[in-house]
């Protein structure tokens, strides 16, 4: 769901580590963790949320500063 407070968008997306099947193959030292693929595509589900028709051919210069653990 996402939300849009005075200055800034707010998203909410529940994931139960236990039971998702995406995070049944992606684990680290036992933890699941969200794979960078999913990332991607959340942001760019915001995106086209916030500004219908909006579209994302590509995307560059991506860097993952840290893991999304569970």
């Amino acid at each position: 769901a996402f939300t849009r407070q005075a200055d800034r968008w707010e998203a909410e997306l529940r994931i139960e580590p236990r039971t998702e099947p995406l995070l049944a193959e992606h684990r680290f030292n036992d933890r699941p963790l969200l794979p960078a693929v999913a990332m991607i595509e959340i942001f760019s589900e915001a995106l086209r949320a916030i500004i219908p028709g909006t579209s994302v051919p590509r995307i560059h210069d991506f860097v993952i500063r840290h893991s999304l653990h569970f």
